[in-house]
């Protein structure tokens, strides 16, 4: 979990969402610093097709 402008965000919650996109193989998001908010998400997605990306 991180915390977003004072919001839990489940990462696992996000990855979901993401898999749900056809051309989504894998992902995973995580927290990361950030000035403005605390944490941010940045989310790592592998496609199916590296040369047809989502």
């Amino acid at each position: 979990m991180y915390i977003r402008g004072g919001f839990n965000v489940y990462p696992m919650e996000v990855e979901s969402v993401l898999l749900q996109h056809p051309k989504v193989a894998r992902a995973a998001v995580l927290g990361v610093p950030d000035a403005r908010f605390g944490e941010i998400g940045w989310a790592f997605v592998v496609p199916h097709d590296p040369a047809d990306p989502p």
